[in-house]
């Protein structure tokens, strides 16, 4: 859910670990201590209490970096298919 948000332009609220914490950065995203209400209802004041004009700037640019699910799909496939490649090539170089 964090990927879309973002990609839509939209800043984050997430928890300190997971993948949504890897694409969040203090520009445009708050960050709250994982399985922690507390922690997380304190990051949905900080987030409203922030100037949203640069806030929504920061997520709008950092949006441009999101890949879509497609090109996400395509690049994932293409690496495994470069893994199989180089195990069938050693197993060819390994045969002969």
């Amino acid at each position: 859910m964090a990927y879309e948000a973002l990609a839509s332009g939209l800043p984050m609220i997430v928890p300190d670990e997971g993948g949504a914490f890897e694409a969040a950065a203090p520009a445009y995203a708050e960050i709250y201590k994982s399985r922690d209400a507390e922690s997380c209802a304190e990051a949905i004041v900080r987030l409203f209490a922030r100037d949203p004009v640069p806030v929504r700037a920061a997520a709008r640019l950092a949006a441009a970096n999101v890949r879509s699910d497609r090109d996400h799909a395509v690049e994932l496939v293409a690496h495994y298919q470069a893994l199989i490649d180089a195990r069938d090539a050693a197993q060819r170089r390994d045969a002969a």
